[in-house]
């Protein structure tokens, strides 16, 4: 298995990744309407996956090289957090204001898969969710 994001981009990993996730973000968002967004952090940057034809947070994401900068910072945040305790974070939720909650799942210490929600839901079907994508990564990938 690759163990940088350079090795993962190489080996075509990375295509295939994020083929699967395009793939799921479709059937989450026909089946669970509170799911916004589906996106892949990566050191490197983001990949966004959305409902909408005129996505405001796939924008301000993609966009704005601050929040971009910030999404990075946040990544290298996590991996040092990782190493100073030498332990993998398996999960993180932030809540933005009152409209959106971000979930995120560490995939092999390389990756993180998030789901960004909107509006009142279940925070244990959500964490399924991530489950059920990353296990699908790792069958179809790994």
């Amino acid at each position: 298995m690759p163990k940088s994001l350079e090795d993962w981009e190489e080996s075509g990993l990375l295509e295939g990744i994020l083929s699967i996730m395009s793939a799921f973000s479709h059937e989450l968002f026909e089946t669970i309407p509170e799911v916004k967004y589906v996106g892949l952090l990566t050191r490197n940057g983001i990949h966004v996956f959305s409902r909408s034809k005129s996505p405001e947070i796939k924008n301000l994401i993609l966009k704005n090289a601050d929040t971009n900068d910030a999404i990075t910072s946040l990544m290298l945040s996590f991996l040092k957090i990782e190493s100073a305790f030498k332990e993998n974070i398996l999960y993180v939720t932030l809540k933005l204001g009152e409209k959106y909650k971000i979930y995120m799942k560490s995939l092999h210490g390389v990756f993180w898969i998030m789901v960004i929600a909107e509006g009142p839901h279940s925070e244990g079907l959500l964490m399924y969710v991530l489950d059920e994508l990353a296990s699908r990564l790792e069958k179809e990938l790994l």
